[in-house]
């Protein structure tokens, strides 16, 4: 009986590629590494690349009404997952990276336009 390779996050796995290393290997790392929270590190690493990614492609992301009463804004919220997950792919393993398009306007034209 042969048994399928557990299917990972596609975001985990380019996480663990950007550190050169397998899922398993990120996977036991992790566990070391961050101990009573081994996915500590991914989620950090994955906030730094939403941060980073909001601001080459903000349309990508939705803009919430802000009232007075938020002061930071809140992290920036995806919309467009096919698009983060392709540029995700392609800082991990640029020679197998699908082709990236770059939304202009997610919600398509602006409304004074």
């Amino acid at each position: 009986m042969t048994t399928e390779p557990p299917a990972y996050n596609r975001r985990y796995v380019a996480y663990a590629k950007e550190h050169g290393r397998t899922v398993a290997e990120q996977l036991a790392h992790d566990a070391v590494a961050w101990p009573g929270g081994k996915m500590i590190g991914f989620i950090l690493w994955n906030n730094e690349r939403i941060a980073e990614y909001a601001k080459i492609n903000p349309d990508a992301f939705f803009r919430p009404i802000l009232t007075p009463w938020d002061r930071h804004g809140g992290r920036p919220k995806i919309m467009d997952h096919e698009s983060y997950d392709a540029w995700l792919q392609s800082r991990a393993d640029p020679e197998n990276a699908p082709n990236i398009e770059i939304v202009t306007n997610f919600f398509g034209p602006a409304l004074d336009s």
